[in-house]
Parts: C-alpha cells; structure tokens; sequence
C-alpha cells in the first residue's frame, strides 16, 4: 500500500522506530485528509475516562456525543516507539484531549463532530412492530 508511505514518514519525523500503518480501515483517502489535515495534540492536560480495552473507537464516539464541544478525534498516536492506530476525544472548550482508558504519548490525527446516530421513528416501530 504505497499511500501509507507518506503516513509512515510523517510519524517518524514526530517521533517513535516504528509505526503500525494499516488496521484495515486507513483507505487512501483517509490517509490523503490526515496527511492535509492532520495535526498534533498537546498532551498538557490529558483527562482520563472509563473505556474498555481495545475499543478506543467506539468508546471515543459514544463519548464524544455526550456534549456540544467534544469531537471524535481519530489517527495515531504513540506509545512505547509505536504509532498506531487510535481515537479519543478532543475537548474544543478546554483544549484537551479526553482519553479512554489508557494514556498515549504522542498523539496526531484529525477532529470532527460526529452526526448523530438517528432515533427510529416511533411511528415506524410500532407500525412493524
């Protein structure tokens, strides 16, 4: 995957040996909006939250939906001379980042607000129901 290359290299230059580039969801053109886009979080005034082991990313968008200033943050960050693959949470308000569960050293990747999830109709549950 030739894409990951440039990925690869901006890491490194932040810092870390080695990285872990593909997780099975860094398609070209995500990689494209992190290489333009992407940017690195300062780690100052880290807040740490319950959050289940290896599901970084369903825990940083369930809390990222709890409130108007929180983004999903999604990238890489590192730990141990590793970049891999990772989301939190970036709080706009207070400029800093919401982690579950554990603390990275290094973080870079992009921020958005996530849409959120639609509630069914009830109209239309009741109807199939």
């Amino acid at each position: 995957m030739p894409w990951l290359e440039g990925l690869q290299t901006k890491l490194l230059n932040l810092g870390g040996a080695a990285a872990v580039l593909w997780n099975g969801s860094n398609e070209k053109d995500f990689v494209d909006i992190l290489l333009e886009n992407g940017r690195e979080y300062s780690t100052a005034n880290i807040e740490l939250h319950e959050g289940r082991r290896n599901e970084c990313h369903e825990d940083s968008e369930q809390l990222a939906m709890t409130k108007e200033n929180y983004h999903l943050a999604t990238g890489y960050t590192l730990s141990a001379e590793v970049w891999r693959p990772h989301s939190w949470v970036y709080d706009l308000k207070n400029k800093r980042i919401l982690e579950t569960p554990l603390l990275r050293e290094r973080y870079f990747g992009i921020d958005y607000k996530p849409d959120p999830i639609p509630e069914p109709n009830r109209k239309d549950v009741i109807a199939k129901g």
